[in-house]
């Protein structure tokens, strides 16, 4: 892990105020700044978010390149939601059943 980078409380709120961060019928995909900046709060490293969601260090890498470039991939929605809730970036729904 990497020491967190201090955000100010507007730039963390304007981030969860981001239609990425919603997870109702607004909900848009994030950017890939808005995957660096969750990484960034949350002061990890690119390893460290493949070592969280079990996948390849080169997945994390694809949804941090510039959208129109070549290698760019969109982060699944299930990846991202459980990635926020990982970091504590947001609460994990509590109707849903944890077993």
């Amino acid at each position: 892990m990497i020491a967190k980078h201090k955000k100010t409380f507007e730039e963390v709120r304007e981030f969860l105020d981001k239609k990425c961060c919603l997870e109702n019928e607004f909900y848009e995909p994030p950017t890939p700044e808005d995957v660096k900046f969750a990484r960034a709060l949350g002061g990890v490293t690119q390893s460290d978010v493949a070592k969280l969601l079990k996948i390849s260090r080169v997945a994390v890498q694809k949804w941090e390149v510039p959208k129109g470039k070549n290698a760019h991939r969109r982060i699944p929605f299930a990846s991202w939601r459980l990635l926020l809730i990982k970091l504590n970036i947001v609460k994990a729904n509590p109707l849903l059943k944890q077993g």
